[in-house]
């Protein structure tokens, strides 16, 4: 015990212990991190904030003005839910004028926001950066989750991201590593689901894929002919892009795994509703239920779907399966109750299990 390193920080700082901790993780080069108490030891408690939370996002949604949080609520735990389920810029901007808010917590609430407005904008020169080059060193490549949806929030930089991520095609590969390595960027390896990870000096990382879901046949098999639905973009955004629907498919799947690995967050649900929002109404919903259905997914789906409206929508439409209680409290929860429910829901969840245990075995 005497040689462990201590760090230590001024009371008065804009990151909470957890975030200063999951920095100091992410520094020392850790990829996966397992947060005990990340939402407090009273869930009844977490949950009041939580719903206070999901009032405020919809404010935002909305474009409406934020409800009073009142003396029943916590500030500091907000704060921390708001940075676990990834939607910490819109509940910054959301309290932004709250006159009831402490005035030591709206300099923090405030100090934050213009932290993550700096970070993406920094995201958004980098991402520009990266095309340039794939589009000059002739790579086809796809834009995948989140930067498919940062432009449908009411401002594209409250969409928080971790990362960019990429599908390129096999045969360009070997020039996909002599571009970003001609780049700056340094190669870390594979991620657990078979993507090429690169990290920039900067600390952005790069995830380029060849295959999707390589943690679920039937899933993978969904996808596996994904290069030929997709076509040139129009515009300077992206170099190709695929249909509406087969980005809303890749969309609900990517949370799928996240649901199933207990990283669902409430930004996923925001992410769902926003896109139904833009184009939900010109889907082929046949097509798509089809295809999830073949992949044990569609249940989940409309779960989200659900879930998504009833916290987010203005006039929310009454929902008469109870079902959609269970996914919220696994949600809000980030999988620490209702699993054995939702596994009956999401038999992808069995599935990764079984999985997760082989890759682990393998790494060793």
């Amino acid at each position: 015990a005497k040689n462990i390193p201590i760090r230590q920080f001024p009371t008065r700082k804009n990151e909470t212990d957890m975030e200063l901790g999951i920095i100091l993780a992410l520094e020392l080069g850790a990829t996966d991190l397992v947060l005990f108490g990340g939402i407090g030891d009273r869930f009844d408690h977490t949950l009041a904030n939580a719903h206070y939370l999901l009032s405020l996002l919809k404010a935002v949604l909305n474009n409406e003005a934020a409800g009073d949080m009142g003396p029943r609520h916590d500030w500091s735990l907000l704060f921390n839910m708001s940075a676990y389920h990834r939607v910490q810029t819109m509940v910054c901007y959301a309290l932004l004028f709250n006159e009831s808010m402490p005035p030591e917590w709206r300099e923090r609430y405030g100090a934050r926001f213009r932290e993550l407005v700096t970070k993406d904008a920094a995201y958004r020169k980098m991402v520009h950066g990266i095309l340039e080059m794939l589009e000059k060193d002739d790579i086809p490549s796809v834009l995948l989750p989140p930067q498919e949806v940062k432009g449908l929030y009411p401002q594209s930089d409250m969409r928080e991201v971790d990362g960019l991520s990429l599908l390129v095609r096999e045969d360009r590969v070997g020039k996909l590593f002599q571009t970003m390595y001609a780049g700056g960027f340094r190669y870390e390896g594979e991620s657990l689901q078979g993507g090429h990870r690169f990290v920039a000096s900067d600390g952005w990382r790069i995830t380029a894929y060849v295959r999707l879901f390589r943690c679920d046949r039937k899933m993978e098999r969904l996808f596996a002919n994904l290069w030929e639905r997709i076509h040139r973009a129009e515009g300077e955004n992206e170099l190709y892009c695929m249909d509406p629907e087969d980005r809303y498919l890749l969309m609900v799947c990517w949370s799928a795994v996240r649901f199933s690995l207990s990283q669902a967050d409430i930004r996923d649900a925001v992410d769902i509703y926003l896109y139904l929002q833009s184009c939900g109404q010109d889907l082929n919903w046949t097509y798509i239920d089809q295809r999830l259905a073949e992949c044990d997914v569609l249940d989940f789906s409309r779960g989200l779907r659900a879930l998504a409206w009833l916290w987010f929508a203005k006039f929310p439409r009454e929902i008469k399966n109870d079902g959609y209680l269970d996914m919220e409290e696994y949600i809000l929860s980030k999988g620490m109750y209702a699993r054995e429910a939702c596994m009956k829901l999401l038999p992808l969840m069995g599935r990764l299990e079984i999985w997760k245990i082989k890759e682990e075995r393998k790494a060793r």
